[in-house]
């Protein structure tokens, strides 16, 4: 037997271990996959050619997210933060959009082995799974409880929240699971545990990872680090000890301040550039808060179906199974966990905004939002950076994570007394498996609802990185459009974006008209509107070659006259109904037409309603001040033209300056009743904004008569 026990490796003992702590811990993740594949499906029956579609357009977007990140990175090595293949022809930067590029280049691989659909379903189902496994972690790490870990983990990611996120399609919101795996090793960190430098470096790593997925989940790992920080101070010995958490906590935030600030500064700096509309209303704040009644308010789950499902069912519903056995835990171990506690308070009152809501309100008026009770975060949308956030419904995420933490300590007490009872193992199975399974029921969602991936062959057969753009309408096909991009890959007019930008194609006459789909209100005006038919002009300047129309987003559009006065034809050059897509080609270019003959115009901003006279002639009044005339020059050539238009100072005598570009061109003389003025202007190719102003005193008022541009003879 001696010979025998001698030739058994030494590190036999502790092998056999770690296999078996790497059995629990796969068995613990397949748990957590199974979870995840019934908390989605029918998706995982739908792999390859359908999409969870319950809510919103951003689904397709975030498609296009994770196709731009092997598209720029891997085969066009660009800069992903910028493209021209949106917004055409200037493109437009990305920094402030959810690329949420770990999990495009995650995908990456899949993408090319599977295709792009079957990717970005598999992501869905990772990344729930991942939330799982890492707040099991997380949970298990503070508790000391395989049992507590598990609860927490099902807590976190089954929560109402993140079905709610799935159902909408945002992908970096539902990328939950990177979060846990980040405050595992902070703490670790900061507590002084073996290893200090590895926890920093994962620390940090995770740091960037998180914020990388999304500034959402990167503003509540600042927010909870800083609370961490008091909570330290607050329970260390001494000043030295105090200074020592200060020190460390200051490293940490130094060095992910270094390698963030590359990705953060230009974000920052894109939020005040181009127009970005940012900052957002507090109405639209309230409108996408959490409801006090929707705490407590059931949806449809199999456990609670009996009573029905609520209406106020508003993705912040906490769980009756999961707030008992919380209520468990803290009043067996208050002293121990009510941190946590107050993670779950401080971001519950985040959640509900800037003012209180008892029932959710889609109809949310400024006059009703102005009677509502003032919240703590209304303070917080009050600082520079956190104001641009607009959903904090979202700071459930953590919530739902300290209520996970502290429902595992609940049953953590109460496994300790059935072991103190005399209840055999299988008891405590069954303790923990009805836990995690009435849990698990009580967040389990009715099945998805899907949407078919097809891509119309129309977009799969043209030429692709060619440099003719596309343009689709209704506009608010844009998501669609951009996910079709995918497959052509050839520049669209628009785009979807998380923050409004200005965009040059929203002034341009003639394309401005097909992209709001609708015409000048008179058939008559001020300016000749008959220049919109000089419309496939401004489409070829542009080079648009593809204008594609889907009949399922239209309405009580008078789409057919709109054609007609653009492009000349209602008639598509190819219809596809089953596909929704309809596809009109511009007429032939008329050969040695004159430039200053297409011209196209536009009233811009600063314009008062329109005046018919007693005579017939038609009227409009400046407000008063800057007052826009919007001129497109089609041709590739300046055109040198002769404004004229009959003007009369309102009130008393004024001058009348015009700029053009912001570029002054010229005032008049002095002009109190009606003569026509005269003004000389090289319009360059492209657009022109001309502004009419008073030459002194500002607000003052003029009545125009009809504007002509004449060209000009050298």
């Amino acid at each position: 037997m001696a010979e025998i026990t001698s030739q058994i490796p030494q590190n036999a003992a502790q092998r056999i271990p770690k296999e078996r702590v790497f059995l629990k811990h796969l068995s613990i993740i397949i748990l957590y996959l199974v979870g995840a594949l019934v908390f989605t499906q029918p998706l995982a029956l739908n792999l390859s050619n359908r999409v969870i579609y319950a809510n919103g357009e951003d689904v397709w977007v975030h498609i296009w997210h994770i196709w731009w990140a092997r598209y720029s990175i891997f085969e066009q090595f660009i800069n992903p933060f910028y493209t021209r293949l949106i917004y055409h022809p200037v493109g437009v930067g990305l920094y402030f959009q959810p690329l949420t590029l770990p999990n495009g280049i995650l995908s990456t691989p899949f993408q090319y082995l599977l295709g792009l659909i079957p990717a970005f379903n598999l992501l869905f189902i990772f990344n729930v799974t991942l939330a799982g496994y890492t707040a099991f972690l997380l949970g298990k790490y503070l508790s000391g409880s395989l049992a507590a870990g598990l609860v927490t983990g099902t807590i976190y990611a089954f929560s109402p929240l993140e079905s709610s996120l799935l159902d909408l399609g945002q992908l970096e919101q539902i990328s939950i699971g990177w979060f846990p795996l980040f405050l595992l090793f902070f703490l670790k960190y900061m507590r002084q545990e073996r290893r200090p430098r590895l926890n920093l470096t994962l620390a940090i790593l995770l740091l960037l990872l998180v914020s990388m997925v999304t500034w959402y989940h990167a503003l509540f790992a600042w927010l909870f680090c800083g609370l961490y920080l008091l909570y330290s101070l607050l329970n260390a010995s001494g000043w030295k000890a105090r200074l020592a958490d200060i020190k460390r906590f200051v490293l940490l935030f130094a060095i992910y301040g270094v390698l963030i600030a590359p990705i953060l500064l230009p974000t920052l700096v894109s939020t005040k550039e181009g127009g970005n509309a940012v900052e957002q209303p507090l109405l639209i704040v309230a409108y996408n808060s959490a409801s006090l009644l929707g705490f407590v308010a059931p949806g449809p789950s199999p456990l609670w179906n009996i009573a029905g499902s609520s209406g106020d069912y508003h993705a912040n519903y906490l769980g009756y199974v999961a707030l008992a056995l919380a209520a468990v835990g803290l009043f067996t171990a208050f002293k121990k966990y009510w941190f946590w506690l107050a993670i779950a308070a401080i971001f519950l009152l985040l959640s509900i905004g800037p003012a209180l809501l008892i029932t959710a309100n889609p109809d949310l008026t400024q006059a009703d939002f102005d009677n509502l009770l003032p919240m703590p975060a209304r303070l917080l949308y009050s600082l520079p950076v956190v104001n641009i956030s607009r959903v904090p419904v979202r700071f459930i995420l953590l919530v739902m994570l300290a209520l996970g933490v502290l429902a595992g300590v609940g049953v953590k007490w109460l496994l300790a007394r059935v072991t103190l009872s005399g209840g055999r193992q299988w008891l405590t199975v069954a303790v923990t498996g009805l836990a995690v399974g009435l849990i698990f029921l009580e967040f389990m969602p009715a099945p998805r609802t899907l949407a078919s991936a097809d891509i119309p062959d129309f977009y799969r057969q043209l030429p692709k990185n060619g440099n003719t753009a596309i343009m689709e309408l209704p506009t608010k096909a844009i998501s669609h459009s951009m996910y079709f991009e995918t497959a052509h890959q050839l520049p669209i007019v628009g785009g979807y974006l998380a923050r409004a930008v200005s965009y040059e194609m929203e002034n341009v006459p003639g394309i401005r008209e097909l992209r709001l789909l609708r015409l000048p209100a008179f058939q008559r005006d001020i300016i000749d509107l008959t220049t919109l038919s000089n419309t496939p002009a401004a489409l070829r300047y542009y080079n648009i070659g593809y204008l594609v129309l889907h009949p399922s987003y239209l309405k009580t559009e008078p789409i057919n006259r709109i054609l007609r006065t653009t492009i000349g034809s209602d008639q598509p050059c190819l219809d596809i109904p089953a596909q929704d897509i309809a596809v009109y080609c511009l007429p032939p270019e008329v050969p040695g037409k004159a430039p200053a003959s297409q011209l196209l115009l536009n009233l811009g901003d600063g314009w008062l309603d329109r005046i018919v006279t007693a005579t017939g002639e038609v009227q409009r009044t400046t407000s008063g001040g800057d007052t826009q005339l919007v001129v497109f020059n089609p041709s590739k050539v300046e055109v040198s033209v002769e404004l004229t238009a009959p003007v009369k100072a309102v009130g008393k005598a004024a001058k009348l300056r015009l700029l053009q570009n912001n570029n002054p061109v010229g005032e008049t003389t002095t002009v109190q009743e009606f003569g026509t003025v005269h003004f000389s202007l090289t319009l360059k190719p492209g657009l022109n904004i001309l502004v009419f102003r008073g030459a002194v005193a500002t607000g003052q008022q003029f009545v125009f008569g009809s504007i002509n541009l004449n060209p000009l003879t050298s």
